[in-house]
C-alpha cells in the first residue's frame, strides 16, 4: 500500500501546523492509510507530529534555504567533507518509503518539494495564504504551482486569488474551510465561568474587553488595534480593555510598545505572550475585533466564535467576511478603523444585540466548522490522488 508524506513548513503553534495536526489525529483514527510526516522546521509540535506516525525534520539548526539552495559552493564543499544537506539527507531516508502522495500545508514549501521530485508522485497542496503571503515567497509559490497536481484553499476568497492572481485553473482547486475539534468547541456553562485573562491583568469588574489574536506582524494588524483603542477612547468615555494574544519579535514588541505610550493606552491596551490554552483567556472577551491586513480564514476567530463571541473584521482583506456574514458580527470597509470603532461602541451599549450575535457565531461553528465534518473532505481528495486499491 502507498503512503502519504504531509508536509508542514514548521511545528510552531501557529493556525496551519495546529489546523494540521488536528487533521492527522482523526486522519490517523479514521482513515486506514498509513503516513509520514516532514517538517521543514522543528517547533513547539514537533513532539505532538512525533506522536502520530514517523517524522523527520527538513532544515536542522543551522540550516536553512538561503544557504543550502543559494550557495551551490557550499554545497559541493559540504558534500565533498561528508556533511549531508537537507535534500540528500531526506532523499535517502524517504527513497524506500513507498510514498505515493506528498501533501504539502502551506504556500512555502517549494524548497521542500523540489528536493522530493525524485519521488515523482501527485501533490496536493493545501494553501492557507494570500497574495502578500504568496508573493514575498514567490520563488517558492513558482515550484509549489509547477509541481501541484490539486490545491486545497482555506476558503472562497483564497480560491479566487489563486484563479484571478496566479492563473491556476479553477477544475483544480477544492474549497475546504477550517474547522476546530469538536472537543474543543466548549458548552454555554463553560464560557460564562472563566475569568483567567480577568484575573491575570487584574481588570475592574464590570471591564468590557475588546479581544484579539496573532503574530505582532504587519500583517495582522496590531497598529491598527491599537489605533482601535485611541478612536473608541475619543468617543466614549467607558471600561474597555483591549486585549491582544499573540507574540511577536523584540522589535514588533518594541515598536507596538512606543505606540501605545505615544496613545496614552498603557492602562487599557494589553498586549500578551501565546497562549498554550487560549481559548480560557479568549473566554473573558466580550467580543473579537480582527483588525488584519489579509487573513485567509484565521482559526483564533473560529475559536472565539466557539466561545459566543461576535467577530468584527475588515472587508475585502481575506475569507473571514466568509464566516461573519450578516449574522455573526460585523464587516466593516477595509481599514475604516472608525466604522469599526462605532460597532464596538454599538454591541458595548446593546448587549442584547452583543449576546445574539454570539449565540449565531457559536452555532455556526458547531454546524460548519466541526473537524469530524471537514476532514473527510480533505480525505476524500487524498484517497481520490493516492490511488490505492
Amino acid at each position: 500500500m502507498k503512503k502519504v508524506l504531509f508536509i508542514s513548513h514548521d511545528a510552531s503553534r501557529t493556525g496551519a501546523p495546529i489546523l494540521l495536526l488536528n487533521f492527522l489525529r482523526w486522519f490517523k483514527e479514521n482513515a486506514g492509510i498509513s503516513f509520514e510526516i516532514l517538517l521543514g522546521r522543528g517547533g513547539e509540535l514537533e513532539k505532538a507530529f512525533s506522536a502520530l506516525a514517523p517524522t523527520s525534520v527538513f532544515y536542522k539548526d543551522g540550516q536553512g534555504p538561503e544557504i543550502i539552495h543559494k550557495h551551490n559552493i557550499l554545497r559541493r564543499i559540504t558534500r565533498r567533507l561528508g556533511i549531508n544537506d537537507p535534500a540528500s539527507r531526506i532523499r535517502r531516508k524517504l527513497a524506500s518509503s513507498k510514498i505515493g502522495l506528498i501533501y504539502s500545508n502551506t504556500s512555502t514549501n517549494g524548497n521542500i518539494l523540489q528536493a522530493l521530485g525524485f519521488l515523482n508522485c501527485p501533490v496536493i497542496s493545501h494553501i492557507h495564504e494570500l497574495s502578500y503571503s504568496l508573493d514575498s515567497r514567490s520563488d517558492k509559490f513558482d515550484y509549489v504551482k509547477e509541481r501541484t497536481t490539486h490545491f486545497i484553499a482555506c476558503s472562497q476568497v483564497v480560491k479566487d486569488n489563486l484563479v484571478s492572481s496566479y492563473s491556476i485553473s479553477p477544475s483544480t482547486i477544492s474549497v475546504v474551510h477550517g474547522f476546530l475539534v469538536s472537543a474543543s468547541i466548549p458548552e454555554a456553562k463553560v464560557i460564562s465561568s472563566q475569568c483567567l485573562l480577568r484575573r491575570e491583568l487584574k481588570l475592574p469588574d464590570g471591564s468590557f474587553i475588546v479581544g484579539s489574536a496573532g503574530t505582532r506582524h504587519w500583517r495582522k494588524g496590531p497598529d491598527l488595534f491599537i489605533e482601535l483603542a485611541s478612536r473608541i477612547r475619543e468617543k466614549l468615555n467607558a471600561p474597555i480593555h483591549f486585549v491582544w494574544i499573540g507574540g511577536g519579535d523584540k522589535e514588533q514588541r518594541n515598536v507596538l510598545d512606543c505606540d501605545i505610550i505615544k496613545s496614552g493606552l498603557e492602562t487599557s491596551v494589553h498586549f500578551l505572550e501565546a497562549k498554550t490554552n487560549p481559548l480560557d483567556y479568549f473566554a473573558d472577551f466580550d467580543l473579537f475585533a480582527l483588525t488584519s491586513r489579509e487573513d485567509p480564514y484565521p482559526i483564533v476567530c473560529l475559536e472565539a466564535a466557539s466561545l459566543g463571541k461576535p467577530i468584527l473584521c475588515f472587508d475585502k482583506t481575506g475569507g473571514e467576511p466568509e464566516f461573519v456574514e450578516k449574522d455573526c458580527g460585523f464587516v466593516v470597509p477595509s481599514f475604516n478603523v472608525d466604522a469599526m470603532a462605532d460597532r464596538v461602541i454599538e454591541l458595548y451599549q446593546n448587549r442584547e444585540l452583543l449576546c445574539q450575535l454570539g449565540q449565531n457565531a457559536s452555532q455556526k461553528v458547531r454546524t460548519r466548522h466541526k473537524l469530524e465534518d471537514n476532514a473527510p473532505k480533505i480525505a476524500a481528495i487524498i484517497k481520490k490522488y493516492l490511488g490505492n486499491k
